[in-house]
């Protein structure tokens, strides 16, 4: 396979970039997770980088992770195919549903908050439930 120029990767970067920020990262969710974080690694899709700082990761991914180039690139040609291959289906008979994930390399810090906050009402909730049906248990002898 040919080597990719840097104008090829930085275009690759450019739609990947459009991709993941127009359409909330969507096209990304037919492609399997590793296929996704091997993108995310080498393209920066979700990053706002320069030109200069985008070929100077592409350098060095590439020596850290030599058979990243390639792997990232079979995930770019089958994303641009329309290939899917990270869809869960199933059915039970009436319906049929997909499951598909959007890998996010960077955490949402509003959403784990969100998630954290619920973790600990639902624990409150539970332990006063618990403390209540205590109380109202006779104390045995």
């Amino acid at each position: 396979m040919p080597r990719l120029s840097n104008a090829a990767y930085l275009r690759r970067h450019y739609l990947l970039h459009k991709a993941w920020f127009d359409l909330q990262g969507k096209p990304f969710s037919y492609l399997s997770p590793r296929e996704q974080w091997d993108l995310h690694a080498y393209y920066q899709p979700y990053k706002h980088l320069s030109e200069e700082e985008l070929l100077a990761h592409r350098v060095k991914i590439s020596k850290d992770r030599p058979s990243l180039p390639a792997k990232a690139g079979k995930a770019y040609a089958n994303l641009a195919a329309g290939r899917v291959t990270g869809v869960t289906s199933s059915s039970n008979g009436k319906r049929q549903f997909s499951v598909r994930g959007i890998m996010n390399p960077e955490i949402d810090l509003k959403q784990l908050s969100r998630a954290l906050i619920a973790m600990a009402e639902e624990q409150t909730r539970q332990q006063q439930a618990t403390n209540s049906k205590d109380r109202l248990l006779p104390k045995q002898q």
